[in-house]
């Protein structure tokens, strides 16, 4: 049987956890249409004020093993990229980063630095990245964080995605008729749009899901032949 603590190992433990810490709250941008929302607390913050997104107020934050961990900074000591590490154990991290044939490269990462000094109502540090790499093993899901470079851009200045359009839907590069009408839907698709795009290639409602909803209501098919990504480009050791 363990020893219970003592009264004075109770009051130091207490003493240590009844003042003002810190905890992370993080953003995870699945998809256009989900986000996965965690914290690296034990207990699960509550949304302060639900009518105040995109405020960190708007939302409930759910505990989840995460570590943040810086993984390089410049010769100035700003923080350029992080590792987000996030426990993978259940698997269920694992089936949100590939469910969308890794069209999770390129989506933002908010994370937000918060205390219980103010019930968590007040971001003392905000930041914002984009996923430009994952990694999977049995144990952990790594994501790593970035900001875009402008100082150093080279050309091309598009950045190439295996499997994620780098085109603005509907603009000249994408170039979709998303103003048009689609009474029609394809049955291999059934959940494509004509107002927005995932940007994925072979998703839902991806580049080819579009190329096959133009098909059925008469206009000039240019997708896939349009993607902007580069499929061409090896997939990598990264997911083992």
């Amino acid at each position: 049987m363990p020893e219970s603590l003592n009264s004075s190992q109770v009051d130091a433990k207490n003493a240590l956890l009844g003042g003002k810490y810190w905890v992370w709250l993080i953003q995870v941008q699945v998809n256009d249409s989900l986000a996965l929302r965690v914290c690296t607390h034990d207990q699960q913050i509550a949304a302060v004020d639900e009518t105040a997104p995109p405020s960190h107020t708007g939302y409930s934050w759910q505990p989840f093993p995460v570590k943040v961990q810086v993984a390089e900074k410049n010769i100035s000591g700003v923080l350029t990229e992080i590792d987000l590490i996030l426990s993978n154990l259940t698997r269920e991290i694992a089936d949100y980063v590939l469910a969308d044939d890794d069209n999770i490269l390129g989506r933002k990462v908010k994370l937000y630095l918060v205390t219980n000094a103010d019930d968590y109502a007040e971001a003392i540090g905000e930041a914002e990245f984009l996923i430009l790499g994952v990694a999977i093993n049995q144990n952990t899901v790594t994501l790593r964080l970035g900001r875009p470079d402008f100082a150093g851009t080279v050309l091309p200045t598009r950045r190439y995605l295996r499997t994620r359009c780098a085109f603005a839907y509907g603009d000249n590069g994408c170039a979709f008729p998303k103003d048009g009408s689609f009474p029609n839907t394809p049955t291999e698709y059934p959940d494509v749009s004509g107002d927005t795009c995932d940007y994925g290639l072979n998703t839902g409602n991806g580049c080819r899901a579009h190329g096959a909803l133009a098909a059925v209501n008469g206009y000039p098919v240019e997708h896939p032949l349009r993607f902007g990504g580069q499929p061409s480009i090896p997939k990598g050791p990264a997911k083992t």
